[in-house]
């Protein structure tokens, strides 16, 4: 179960950057296929204290406590830059940094944007805290024939949640990670899945 988890949110991220590079979809599936490896960590995950099932009130209490930085003063906090990760800030404004998705007013999705050039400090910052991270490596061509190293990270918990992490999402100039339930996921499964049937 675990392992289909990790393929298949690697698989749609991996098919929407080859239909952004312009094809050469078959050859990726089979490359993520062959050479995925699944990693697991025994505690549940979180990122900056946010974790899958808090409520929208602890998750964003969370957000803006990480959001503060050290005390300047005994009386003052200042506000910081807003979320970061291994200080990597994200492509977002300071408002909309982190993404929050929710189902039946628990947290099911947390998605964290940012540029691919902080994608070594995010990665070195997330195998701090969870070392058995596993990341797959793998060349991606365009249309023109340009080659782009991809890496995709990931790793599941004792919940069925999972922490992904990818160097190119969408396009070249945007990285992600992503904290997600199997709820949510199952859900972007049978939304593909009808998608397929309405011909």
């Amino acid at each position: 179960m675990k392992n289909k988890i990790i393929i298949a949110v690697i698989l749609t991220t991996v098919i929407s950057f080859a239909m952004f590079l312009g094809g050469g979809i078959p050859k990726i599936i089979a490359m993520v296929l062959d050479n995925q490896k699944v990693a697991y960590s025994p505690s549940v995950l979180e990122i900056k204290g946010i974790k899958i099932g808090m409520t929208e009130h602890d998750a964003n209490y969370a957000k803006i406590d990480s959001q503060m930085k050290a005390i300047q003063s005994a009386s003052e906090r200042v506000a910081g830059l807003g979320f970061t990760i291994g200080g990597v800030r994200s492509k977002n404004d300071m408002l909309n940094d982190v993404d929050f998705t929710f189902r039946d007013e628990k947290l099911v999705m947390l998605t964290f944007i940012f540029k691919p050039d902080g994608f070594d400090r995010v990665i070195e910052a997330v195998k701090s805290k969870y070392p058995m991270l596993v990341c797959n490596e793998s060349i991606v061509s365009n249309a023109m024939g340009a080659s782009f190293h991809q890496i995709d990270c990931g790793v599941n918990d004792s919940q069925g949640n999972t922490l992904l992490i990818t160097k190119f999402d969408d396009n070249i100039e945007t990285s992600s990670l992503h904290l997600f339930s199997q709820r949510y996921l199952d859900e972007q499964e049978k939304k593909r899945s009808d998608k397929k049937k309405d011909i």
